[in-house]
């Protein structure tokens, strides 16, 4: 289950636990903002009883919710061409995770139909333009292409905002104290120098000891080298 599907049952369970809820929604919340069409057909079905006065809708927050609210509820989405049950009603009041946090999850249902109303109108914008390629015309694709920016325009009118540019960041002009800048430079610079010339020695010798001491010019003895089992052959001399 997606996490679109989830919302959607988070938005019809807290409207069923609190018919009050529908209040915040009913006024840009849709039914066919919802992907399911079994979840459509039952919020489609709460924004008409509320319309036509259900008790369920017009009592106080924090009165008792009749049980006819949900009967009634899925009795009038069953008159839809989706039905549903009253098993599935209920299974939808124990997916609410809190009744008070129903703008949110309509919230995730609508950017869910935005991305999908752009999505269609893409796709059918890349097939157009495929099409008249192969024809050899425009029409199409301009039609689709002025199509596609009226969606995009009127969903920036009601939910989104105009496209601003953004004033680049102020440079910082503090002025530093002349000759702080050569001050830190060199002094960066010794000791970036001091380090590598100390590290080579102090790995060669920690890895090699008697490559270090014959590059430092020391010697080590004898003693300290490891015992192959072996005695080296006597060196001629001439």
């Amino acid at each position: 289950m997606t996490p679109l599907i989830q919302a959607e049952q988070a938005v019809l369970g807290s409207v069923l636990l609190d018919p009050g809820q529908l209040g915040h929604l009913s006024p840009w919340l849709r039914p066919e903002h919802f992907y399911r069409p079994a979840h459509a057909a039952l919020y489609a079905a709460m924004v008409k009883l509320r319309a036509d006065g259900h008790p369920a809708t017009t009592g106080k927050s924090g009165d008792p919710i009749p049980l006819s609210w949900v009967t009634d509820t899925v009795r009038e989405a069953g008159t839809l061409p989706h039905g549903l049950t009253a098993s599935y009603a209920h299974s939808l009041i124990s997916a609410c995770p809190r009744a008070t946090h129903v703008p949110v999850y309509g919230r995730m249902v609508l950017e869910g139909a935005i991305h999908r109303s752009v999505t269609q109108h893409a796709v059918r914008l890349h097939r157009a333009a495929r099409t008249d390629a192969v024809r050899g015309g425009v029409d199409e694709t301009v039609h689709h292409a002025q199509a596609l920016a009226e969606v995009l325009a009127d969903l920036a009118h009601r939910w989104g905002t105009e496209p601003r540019p953004v004033q680049p960041p102020s440079p910082n002009t503090s002025p530093l104290p002349a000759g702080a800048t050569g001050r830190r430079t060199g002094s960066r610079r010794r000791g970036v120098s001091s380090r590598l010339y100390q590290r080579p020695a102090r790995a060669t010798a920690r890895r090699c000891p008697l490559v270090a001491s014959r590059r430092l010019g020391g010697h080590r003895p004898s003693a300290d080298l490891p015992s192959s089992g072996r005695t080296a052959p006597p060196r001629r001399t001439h």
